[in-house]
């Protein structure tokens, strides 16, 4: 599975405000995940510090997950976390 190709969107407030993670500056180690195995990504999200005190709920959706070939997996689900704020 290619750990690159999950879309990383933050959901601010319910869906007041959504936001693409930069990947330009992102570190994603390895770009390959083998069946069975496990990978890091760290997601990158840059916005104005002053909004971390505006809004209330912060939730990371990862996905949909795509294979080598470009097709989608797991019936184009994502996975959802709630970020804490402290």
């Amino acid at each position: 599975m290619q750990n690159e190709n999950p879309n990383l969107t933050l959901h601010i407030n319910g869906e007041e405000k959504r936001m693409g993670s930069n990947s330009m500056v992102e570190n994603i180690k390895p770009s390959l995940i083998e069946p069975g195995r496990s990978g890091e990504r760290y997601a990158v999200f840059i916005f104005p510090e002053k909004y971390l005190a505006v809004y209330e709920t912060f939730e990371l959706e990862v996905g949909p997950f795509k294979n080598e070939d470009l097709k989608m997996l797991f019936k184009e689900k994502t996975l959802r976390f709630d970020i804490p704020q402290k």
